[in-house]
């Protein structure tokens, strides 16, 4: 973000509501990536790797909307804020790493009440 100059930039100026649920979104957060980097399954499902893309692509899309000035709470949230934690699903799907989908539907579940409560108060 540090390269583009937006008019508002609701996601940087955005004000904590809640420290308790900010350490348990860093702490599900990191958990997803260190057990999607370090837990390897030898299983594969198509069906995750489709997901997997369609996830990807929807946050792509909900970056261009934020930097395209649509920026209301709701296409944050939808795009921006559960796509990411939907992508580490969608790989825990497709290498069928059940302890990886289990910790980002934690994470999904903590990461969208912060952030909406975070928006909710600004």
């Amino acid at each position: 973000m540090g390269f583009v100059k937006l008019e508002t930039n609701p996601i940087m100026e955005m004000k904590e509501s809640s420290k308790i649920l900010n350490i348990f979104e860093k702490l599900f957060g990191s958990l997803s990536m260190i057990i999607m980097f370090f837990i390897i399954s030898k299983g594969s499902n198509n069906i995750g790797l489709i997901l997997m893309i369609l996830f990807l692509l929807l946050n792509y899309i909900g970056w261009i909307l934020y930097f395209k000035g649509y920026q209301s709470k709701w296409i944050m949230l939808l795009f921006i804020v559960m796509m990411p934690p939907l992508y580490y699903m969608s790989i825990g799907l497709w290498k069928e790493n059940i302890v990886l989908i289990i910790i980002s539907i934690i994470f999904l579940s903590i990461h969208f009440i912060h952030v909406y409560k975070n928006l909710k108060e600004n």
